[in-house]
């Protein structure tokens, strides 16, 4: 289940990255700076470790705080971005032009209708 989910992912991915060169540029810019902070805070926690105990339990609950304060506002600040789930998001889709039509989402079928009658 897990390298499905893996799998549909990295197709995703992959598809995402075909659409433009920019988003390669992106991911690349993105990777570095992952990189960066991966080269900033191994080694502060290797010297965070020969600490205090009291300065230790400081740093931690601070750094916890801020990690979760992120976690809530920066999907506020950059809702819309992942364009996954987004009907109209694909160009090279050959239905791309029904489903951005003005009537997305569909109205409902007459069989539906009809059902939701008394």
């Amino acid at each position: 289940m897990v390298a499905h989910l893996v799998r549909l992912k990295l197709t995703l991915l992959r598809n995402g990255l075909r659409r433009s060169a920019w988003q390669v540029v992106g991911l690349v810019f993105g990777a570095l700076y992952g990189l960066g902070i991966l080269a900033v805070v191994v080694p502060s926690a290797v010297a965070l470790s020969l600490q205090d105990v009291a300065l230790q339990r400081d740093v931690t609950v601070l750094l916890g705080a801020l990690l979760v304060l992120g976690w809530w506002v920066v999907p506020l600040l950059a809702f819309g971005v992942d364009a996954t789930l987004d009907p109209c998001g694909s160009p090279r889709s050959r239905s791309r032009a029904a489903r951005c039509s003005q009537d997305w989402p569909r109205r409902p079928s007459w069989a539906s209708r009809a059902s939701s009658r008394r």
